[in-house]
């Protein structure tokens, strides 16, 4: 399992400046699928009622499963099940509307068919396409974990995975939603509300697994300024 996110305040590179990653949290609602049974579906209705999932295109393949072998065997990352669809895209509508979003994404597609780079649209209250975010997965059925944080109310959120069978096989489970969010500071990589080594120490093991958290500067490359950028802002503090 590998982190790919943990808070960070607004910098260069950030969508549009509404949307930041955000790291593992706990919710003020949560997703596991425990309670749905096994098979497919036409839709979902999840975290206790504030949410409904379905295929973008009107299909019935939602998928709830305690394991999925294709390319790799997939098993659930927490609990029995998990859910994703073997058609195409997915979409989850939440009321009301979401600050913060965040989850555990795996693929089992077979590799010869992934496309790399999948991605996860927002959409606002009134329906306009807001922010889109990479979710960069492997085909080796490994979970990862995704979050962020919106100045813009979420309505929706579109999953669309990058292979070249219809766009789906994009896994989840482990979903965490809040619908009021609080103030977030970058250099508490560990979010326990205070700065000291193990902060410096948690970003080292981020920058080790190049994980969206420690591209501090948001220009896709990991070096060596991302490290002095974590710095700065160590220095900065939180307000």
């Amino acid at each position: 399992m590998k982190l790919a996110a943990l808070v960070v305040v607004a910098f260069a590179g950030c969508a549009f400046g509404q949307l930041t990653p955000t790291g593992p949290f706990t919710g003020q609602a949560s997703e596991g699928f425990e309670g749905h049974k096994e098979g497919s579906h036409c839709g979902l209705e999840m975290f206790g009622g504030h949410g409904w999932m379905g295929e973008v295109n009107g299909g019935c393949a939602v998928i709830v499963s305690s394991f999925w072998a294709f390319g790799c065997k997939l098993e659930s990352h927490e609990g029995k099940m998990f859910s994703g669809s073997k058609d195409g895209p997915v979409y989850i509508k939440f009321d009301p509307p979401l600050c913060r979003f965040g989850g555990y994404f795996a693929t089992n597609i077979p590799k010869d068919d992934w496309g790399g780079e999948s991605k996860v649209a927002f959409f606002d209250d009134s329906g306009n396409h807001f922010a889109s975010e990479p979710i960069l997965v492997e085909p080796n059925c490994e979970w990862t974990w995704f979050g962020w944080e919106s100045t813009v109310p979420i309505r929706y959120i579109e999953f669309h995975a990058s292979n070249n069978l219809g766009g789906g096989h994009l896994m989840m489970d482990g979903l965490e939603i809040s619908f009021e969010c609080g103030p977030t500071c970058y250099p508490d990589c560990e979010n326990d509300g205070d700065l000291d080594i193990f902060d410096y120490l948690c970003f080292l093991g981020e920058y080790a697994n190049q994980s969206a958290y420690a591209d501090c500067e948001g220009d896709g490359d990991w070096d060596v300024f991302d490290y002095l950028c974590f710095l700065g802002q160590y220095a900065n503090g939180c307000n």
